[in-house]
């Protein structure tokens, strides 16, 4: 049974409504991270669902922690190595997609991009992203 339930399908049909505005104001915000974040490159322009931010020198775990901890920004990391989100696949042989994950894990956090952020939420991640890799511009 593939049904989905009535809430989905009004939550979904309301945002489905509004789609072109929620996508230029997704676009908007990612243009703040692209200028504040230059050597950042995206590989997805087509998919404006969340902003990936590399970071240098494989922070990522300890930075989504001090973002979380101590400013309060709901950043996310891209991607988990299945074998450790789920300890008992680790008998699984996951070679080279494993390395890829792991990258991912290390040096790839998800910037907060909700579609009623306000400019001044948006500076405030930015402040808070560069005090965590301690960069000044």
């Amino acid at each position: 049974n593939f049904e989905m339930p009535s809430l989905n399908a009004s939550l979904a049909f309301s945002q489905l409504c509004r789609i072109a505005e929620l996508n230029s104001s997704k676009a908007k915000i990612f243009s703040k991270y692209d200028v504040a974040f230059p050597w950042n490159k995206r590989h997805s322009k087509d998919a404006p669902w969340m902003y990936p931010l590399t970071m240098p020198n494989a922070r990522a775990t300890k930075a989504v922690e001090t973002l979380r901890s101590i400013y309060g920004v709901e950043a996310r990391h891209a991607f988990y190595p299945l074998s450790k989100a789920f300890p008992d696949l680790e008998y699984v042989p996951l070679k080279s997609g494993e390395r890829v994950s792991e990258y991912l894990t290390d040096n790839v956090i998800l910037n907060p991009s909700w579609p009623d952020m306000e400019d001044a939420d948006v500076q405030y991640v930015i402040k808070a992203i560069r005090g965590v890799m301690n960069v000044s511009w």
